[in-house]
């Protein structure tokens, strides 16, 4: 795992846990460091199974795609690479209860398709179950970029 995502890893690791997940009362933006909040994301999960909300996304995620997400539904994403892809990771995270490294699908703001590594971590409310998912990307870690639109007509 890259140092930068080992340290979101070790900040959540640190937090006292109910099992093996930290409780969601217990989880601060402020035991992230610093350098990494701006590669973070804070996603609610709602009741309706595979609907996720958008708490906190800020400046590097909304420079990289070029869309302000804070307050939106993961439904209400018109890229279907983005949307589908990040569907599959929280929904993997609510199922195991555990945190994930995974390939995030991300369509920049040029529409260059591209995957960065990221690290999901779970949260749960009082009932045992995942509420809230803490999300940060490592911005060094582009593995793919589709080469189909490196031309100068975007894909959007």
């Amino acid at each position: 795992m890259p140092e930068f995502l080992r340290e979101v890893f070790l900040a959540w690791d640190s937090l006292p846990k109910q099992g093996n997940v930290p409780p969601v009362e217990l989880f601060n933006l402020e035991i992230i460091p610093i350098k990494i909040l701006p590669w973070s994301v804070v996603v609610d999960v709602h009741d309706e199974p595979g609907e996720y909300s958008y708490r906190f996304f800020v400046t590097e995620r909304v420079q990289l795609i070029g869309v302000e997400l804070a307050g939106k539904l993961l439904s209400q994403i018109s890229d279907e690479y983005m949307r589908e892809g990040n569907l599959i990771e929280y929904n993997q995270v609510c199922e195991l209860g555990e945190p994930i490294l995974c390939q995030t699908p991300i369509t920049t703001l040029t529409g260059l398709l591209s995957v960065r590594l990221s690290i999901r971590l779970p949260l749960i409310d009082e009932k045992g179950n995942v509420s809230m998912i803490y999300s940060a990307i490592d911005p060094e870690s582009m593995t793919h970029v589709d080469d189909q639109f490196f031309g100068t007509e975007p894909k959007r």
